[in-house]
This record gives structure tokens, sequence and C-alpha cells, in this order.
């Protein structure tokens, strides 16, 4: 990370240094400029441009030049073990530097400044699957570039590019969420060249119709009823065997280890409401006499959450919190556990694939997946009659709005809810 600040703040004039934190280690060293102290910016780390005080903005082209240099002198030595001395870290950032006349040629494609500059600039801020989307997200321009056969510039990103762009990936079967992602992050990363960087002046994502779509998905909750019935399943050699006749005697002890835990595992989620990021990486220091207590991993938070019997029962029964199952693995075994469970109740699905909705009619036990855990969590409190402002302490949702995409419940099942309120009785 590449940041300024002014050696001498308590002076009408000072000199402004410039740190870059790397490996964890800092380099720290004079930028070259001055300025009047009154017209530098603490949150922008960048001299204010004013009427009369003209010296701003040639100083702010030298900081954006030593930020560029400086990032592309960390890219150089991120494949090290470990971090250069100053001498030799200062001699490449000087070497980039004093060569680049004027960055905005150099990163005039964005694919370039997307990889060497933004994902860098973040690199030590931004949570592990934050990057992870970001590295998805450039890995699809990159397939993109390549079925085009040419580089993509700031200046071709408009509604033709859009169109174009749109049209190939809804002809690989993705669905209108993927694509939002991916428009998300461009958007993101093409207003910071321009308004961070400088190296554009281009409008082209402004157009109304270059949109991030975004489609609520058919989803599922699993009921107290149909979770007891995963919890009660007995997941023995007989089940294995009734269920696959040809199933190899060396495999069965196997998979009975793996569907335990793929089923311990889950109730964990779907009685403590964690994320799937975070229920899979409990370990014995979060867990408490009568609370959980963990600082999730995507909104940095610390969640205490009440100990449900049931998981309380799943610890006491022997289960080991350290070998919580991955989610990718989860995922798969999961499904498996709730057909074994017998949930196969036939459900109706709208998917949107390719841009195009299309019902499907799937056993319920298929649509099971990792955050079914802690969406089933949500609706089942909420129909015990846990107040939704106590549960939202518990998820972490820091909006209301995303706490109900949560809420999974059938008119029906509202319906019969809203019966038993005091208002539908009989006064």
């Amino acid at each position: 990370m590449v940041t300024f600040f002014l050696a001498h703040k308590s002076r009408e004039k000072s000199p402004i240094n410039m740190l870059i934190s790397f490996k964890g280690k800092k380099y720290k060293r004079g930028a070259g400029v001055s300025c009047l102290v009154k017209y530098w910016s603490d949150t922008k780390k960048r001299v204010k441009v004013v009427s009369g005080y003209l010296i701003g903005s040639e100083a702010n082209k030298i900081l954006d030049k030593l930020e560029i240099a400086g990032i592309k002198a960390m890219t150089d030595f991120k494949t090290h073990a470990y971090p250069p001395s100053d001498e030799a870290f200062f001699k490449v950032l000087d070497d980039y530097f004093y060569d680049v006349k004027d960055a905005a040629v150099e990163y005039v494609h964005l694919v370039k400044y997307f990889e060497e500059i933004y994902t860098p600039r973040y690199s030590q801020i931004l949570g592990i699957g934050t990057q992870k989307t970001h590295n998805t997200v450039l890995g699809k321009l990159k397939e993109f570039e390549k079925y085009r056969k040419n580089k993509l510039r700031f200046e071709d990103i408009d509604i033709d590019f859009y169109n174009l762009f749109q049209e190939w990936f809804y002809k690989q079967g993705f669905s209108d969420n993927y694509l939002g992602v991916i428009i998300k992050v461009l958007k993101q990363v093409f207003r910071e060249a321009k308004e961070v960087d400088k190296l554009h002046n281009c409008d082209g994502i402004s157009h109304r119709r270059f949109i991030t779509p975004k489609k609520t998905s058919d989803t599922i909750f699993l009921s107290e009823s149909e979770l007891s019935r995963m919890k009660e399943l007995d997941i023995s050699e007989q089940l294995l065997r009734l269920d696959n006749e040809e199933i190899r005697p060396s495999l069965i002890a196997r998979k009975i280890t793996s569907l335990t835990l793929a089923r311990n595992t889950f109730l964990i989620g779907a009685y403590t409401g964690l994320r799937v990021s975070d229920y899979t990486k409990l370990s014995k220091a979060n867990i408490g006499d009568n609370l959980i207590k963990i600082r999730t991993q995507k909104t940095d938070k610390d969640v205490v959450i009440p100990i449900h019997p049931i998981v309380r029962d799943i610890l006491s029964n022997g289960f080991d919190v350290d070998q919580c199952m991955h989610d990718v693995k989860l995922n798969k075994q999961i499904k498996e556990v709730a057909r074994l469970a017998g949930i196969k109740e036939i459900i109706k699905i709208n998917k949107n694939v390719g841009g195009k909705v299309i019902q499907e009619e799937i056993p319920k036990y298929q649509l099971v997946t990792t955050h079914t855990a802690r969406r089933s969590f949500v609706t089942n409190a909420l129909i015990a009659g846990v107040s939704p402002q106590l549960l939202i302490k518990i998820t972490g949702h820091t909006q209301e709005s995303s706490f109900q995409k949560y809420v999974k419940m059938s008119n029906t099942l509202t319906a019969e809810i809203l019966s038993e309120h005091p208002f539908f009785k009989e006064k």
C-alpha cells in the first residue's frame, strides 16, 4: 500500500513524505515536493487544488507517478520470499518513476491496470472472498479479450462493449447474477482508473442501460422437522448398502465418516446462523459454556450466539469442531445427506440461465447448499417467534433489507403462522 503524509503538520509549510507498506515492512522517504499545510488533504492524501495555489496540481502529478512506481516495484518483489532492503526497493521504484513519462500510456489497457495497479493496491485490505471474486472477474475479462482477439482499452468500455460481453457471457449458460458480479467489479475498476489514477476521461459506463443485473433466485430453507430428520439419520453400513448395493466395502467406512462430518457441520450452521465461511472455521476457542463467540470473516465483526440444544448435543457426542468440513466438499455431501434423510419433495423453481427464465421441477435435496443452513436458521427462528431485531445481532447483517432476503416462508406458511396471532382469534 502506498500513501503520503506531511513531515511537519505544525509548520506553515511541510515536505511531503511517502510511506509504502509491503510484506510487513515499511519503506519511508521524502516525496521530493512540499506544500502549504493548510492546502493538504488528509483524506485524499493529496494537495488541494485551489485558485491561486497552482503548485498543488503539479505536486499531485508527482505523487501520482510515485504511487504508480511504488505499486509496480511491489509487483516486482511480490514473488520474493522476504521483503527487499530499503536500498533495493527504492532503486526499483526510481527506475520505474524516471522511465514512466506518462503512466496513462502504459496503463491504457483496462485488464493490465486491473491486474498490476488495482489488485495490488487492495491486496492487504480486502478479504479473501473479495479477492477471489476479483480474480474471477479478471479471468473472465481475459477470456473475453481472447474471444475478441484484442485488448480492452478504457475507451472501449461503453454500451456496445456491454451488449457484446453480455451476449458472449449468456451463450456460456451463465446467470444474470453472475453477470452482475462481473459488471459491478468492472465499474469499480473503471471509476478508480478515472478518478484516482487519472488514466482516462471516458464515461461509457454512465449509459442508462449499462446496468448491474441482479435477480432474486428461488432458494429454499429446511424446516425444523427436516433438520431433525437429518440429525436422527442413522448413517450406517446398512443404510449405505440399502441405498447402493454395489458400494465397495473399502469405501463404506470412509463414506460414513464423510457424511457424518458433513451432517454435523451443516447442522451447526443451521443452528448458529453463521455464514459458511465462519461455521466451517469454528474452533474450540470459539466455544464457551453457553455461548459461541466469533469474529466474522466477511464483515470483520464480533458476534455472540447462544448455543442451541442441538449444537450442544452434537458437541457433547464427540464431534471435534476443529474438523469441520471444507465448504466445497460440504456442498456436495450435504445433498446426499438430505437425500438419504428423505428430503425429496418436488420443488418448482425459476432458474435464470443465459438471460432467460426457465422453470424446472427439482427434488428439494438437490437445492440444499451450504448457504441453506443460514437461511434455515433465520426462517425457523422467525417462525418460532424470535424478534428480527435480535436475530440481526446474531447474523451480523448491517441492513434489514439484506436480512429479509434470508426469510424464505411460503404464502401458505405465513398464513398459518398469522392464524395463531391474537388479531385473527375470536375476541
